[in-house]
């Protein structure tokens, strides 16, 4: 008899002012199992039953669909970028290799050139050919070529 009595009894707090009340533990168990059993209820019949209205779900997979293009178009212009970067890269890388083979031929020409500018033979048959030089007592005949003349 005390305790209905204490469930119905309304407490005045001193330091707030704001009233409290003297609850039964059994009553608020029965209410707590009373309102799971109505929200669990209400959950299964939530999903047992399918939404009218799928445009909200639409709308949403729609928007993720459209995000996962942009990535894709992205990710592709990015790779198509780079693809165009590495073959430039690969006809200057080409084009630097021609340039140094040519380089290397010239190098190749010129070394030998020098070494046969250092042979006296060499440099005397030169000067003979080129510039008509003749030696000490020799004699020096120029002919003229009819076929020179024409050219000239």
């Amino acid at each position: 008899m005390a305790r209905q009595n204490a469930k119905r009894q309304s407490v005045v707090r001193p330091d707030t002012g704001a009233q409290s009340r003297v609850i039964d533990i059994e009553e608020a168990q029965r209410l707590r199992r009373k309102r799971r059993a109505e929200t669990t209820k209400r959950k299964r019949t939530e999903v047992l039953t399918l939404p009218s209205d799928n445009s909200e779900r639409k709308s949403r997979s729609s928007g993720r669909r459209v995000v996962y293009l942009l990535v894709v178009i992205v990710m592709l212009t990015l790779s198509a970028i780079s693809g165009v970067r590495i073959l430039d890269l690969k006809a200057e890388e080409s084009k630097a290799e021609r340039a140094l083979a040519i380089k290397t031929e010239e190098k190749a020409r010129l070394e030998k050139e020098l070494a046969m500018l250092n042979d006296p033979e060499y440099v005397e048959a030169q000067a003979r050919a080129q510039l008509r030089m003749i030696k000490k007592d020799e004699v020096l005949y120029v002919i003229d070529d009819p076929a020179e003349d024409k050219d000239a």
